[in-house]
């Protein structure tokens, strides 16, 4: 008796077919250097917002600050000359069902339209969190001496990072929105760089060598400012108490 015949058998009795043993069919859609923007960027903002109440972390929230303003003009200038996915001229076409809509319509085209409103939803992360970005590095350059604009720029700070924050929910959100429907999510794009269908890859080079040079420059930058941060202080409370005790010495001199 042929023992390896059963052993592959199925419980109906019927032997697998070379087509349901072969793995599903899955092709690149994302590059590693956008997955690692997108991964940076979201590792920077979580802990920059993290951070942001907190003084003893202030070189923390400011370092991941000025990551992120790397991150985001390194991610255009990627938008203008990577491959067409990653492009800034493809979020349009993602962008048109929604210059269509009418208000009428809205409930009843919300589950098809849910890639369009991903999109939009990233395209409002990128541009909010510029915001907070650019009024971070306003505050922490003082760029503006007047006491009116820094309180604004701290509003503005603020209302930034709540708001990407806002949109982040909004985005995780529509994931999980797809992957209910569909059995898939874009996160597994954003991981492995391919999604499951057939035909050719949409992003012929996956250019790993780039990824890990973005991945190090950013690394570097963290080992510098944690190299060349400021020394710190005595407290206050210790040097008011040296002058004391200097005094009563001299005193009892």
């Amino acid at each position: 008796m042929n023992t390896t015949s059963e052993c592959l058998a199925d419980t109906t009795g019927n032997r697998p077919t070379a087509a349901s043993q072969a793995p599903a069919p899955t092709r690149r859609t994302v590059d590693a250097p956008t997955r690692t923007f997108h991964w940076l960027l979201a590792l920077s903002f979580a802990g920059a917002y993290a951070t942001a109440e907190s003084e003893s972390f202030r070189l923390l929230h400011t370092t991941l600050g000025y990551t992120m303003a790397g991150l985001i003009v390194a991610r255009v200038v990627w938008g203008l000359i990577g491959p067409r996915p990653a492009r800034l001229s493809s979020w349009g076409a993602r962008l048109r069902p929604l210059w269509t809509l009418r208000p009428n319509n809205l409930l009843s085209r919300i589950t098809s339209l849910r890639p369009s409103l991903n999109m939009l939803a990233v395209v409002g992360i990128l541009l909010m969190a510029t915001g907070g970005v650019l009024s971070g590095i306003a505050m922490d350059q003082e760029w503006f001496n007047a006491a009116f604009m820094e309180d604004a720029l701290e509003e503005l700070h603020e209302f930034a990072g709540n708001g990407t924050l806002m949109l982040v929910i909004t985005h995780l959100g529509l994931l999980v929105m797809g992957f209910k429907r569909q059995g898939t999510t874009q996160v597994m794009s954003m991981v492995s760089g391919r999604m499951p269908g057939k035909g050719p890859d949409l992003v012929h080079h996956n250019r790993v060598w780039l990824g890990a040079l973005i991945l190090m420059c950013v690394l570097a930058f963290w080992a510098w400012q944690w190299q060349t941060r400021p020394a710190p202080t005595d407290h206050p409370i210790t040097h008011a108490t040296h002058a004391q005790h200097g005094h009563h010495t001299d005193d009892d001199d």
